[in-house]
């Protein structure tokens, strides 16, 4: 089974593309997937200030929510077999952010780690 992140106006985000073994899944279940970083801005914000769909659990590792929105079988002709494309979006716009500055900071809203940063330096996270 491939897993595909997409953002909510349907755009495939880069890198965020898992192969999981075989599992029922279906529109409306969540998925879950960790996300390595060494953002100790990032790290620091979201261990202190805990957001639905956001959690970090491990040293240098975000867990992130997304919800499953379609799910399609498709036939591998030279393998001879079915495989399933689930795509899943993230779980709200603060996933959507996180992730897209995890995976690819640079398309990224810049305002984001900004924002983690002034929070940070202020006392509130």
């Amino acid at each position: 089974m491939i897993i595909q992140g997409i953002t909510f106006s349907g755009k495939s985000i880069n890198k965020a593309r898992w192969e999981v073994p075989e599992k029922l899944m279906q529109i409306g279940n969540e998925f879950t997937a960790p996300f390595k970083t060494k953002d100790k801005d990032v790290l620091s914000y979201f261990k202190d200030k805990p957001l639905r769909g956001i959690t970090v659990e491990k040293e240098n590792t975000v867990f992130l929510t997304f919800k499953v929105v379609k799910v399609r079988d498709f036939l591998v002709e030279e393998r001879n077999m079915v495989e399933t494309l689930v795509e899943v979006e993230p779980l709200d716009r603060n996933v959507e952010e996180i992730v897209i500055y995890l995976l690819n900071p640079a398309k990224a809203n810049p305002n984001f780690h900004r924002m983690i940063k002034n929070e940070l330096a202020s006392g509130h996270p």
